[in-house]
C-alpha cells in the first residue's frame, strides 16, 4: 500500500508540473488549481480514513475472534461505501479539471 501511494505521488507530481494550467505550488489562480486542492484534499482525507480504520479500529483482528466480527464487518461496510464514494468524487474531480 505504502509504495503504491509513493508512485501514486511521484506520478501525481509529474503530471501536475506538466500540465499547462499549474500556476505554482500555492498558487490557486485558476479553475485547474482549485479543482486540484479539493481533488488533493479528498486523497488526503482518504488516507486517513484508511490509516483510522486499519491502525485505530483494528478491524481485521475483530474479524477472526467469535465476538467482533459482525461489528467489524459492519464497519467493514461502512468503511467501504464511503471509500467508494470519495474514489468516485476523485475520479469526478480529476474529469472536470480537464473540461477548463
Amino acid at each position: 500500500m505504502y509504495s503504491s501511494l509513493v508512485i501514486f505521488m511521484v506520478t501525481g507530481i509529474y503530471l501536475m508540473i506538466i500540465d499547462p494550467n499549474y500556476l505554482g505550488v500555492g498558487n490557486f489562480g485558476n479553475f485547474w488549481g482549485i479543482v486540484m486542492l479539493i481533488k488533493h484534499i479528498l486523497i488526503v482525507v482518504m488516507i486517513t480514513m484508511g490509516f483510522f480504520y486499519n491502525a485505530i479500529l483494528r478491524v481485521g483482528p475483530m474479524m477472526s475472534s467469535n465476538t467482533g466480527a459482525e461489528q467489524a464487518i459492519e464497519r467493514f461496510g461502512v468503511y467501504s461505501k464511503w471509500m467508494a464514494i470519495c474514489g468516485v468524487l476523485v475520479l469526478l474531480l480529476t474529469a472536470f479539471a480537464q473540461f477548463e
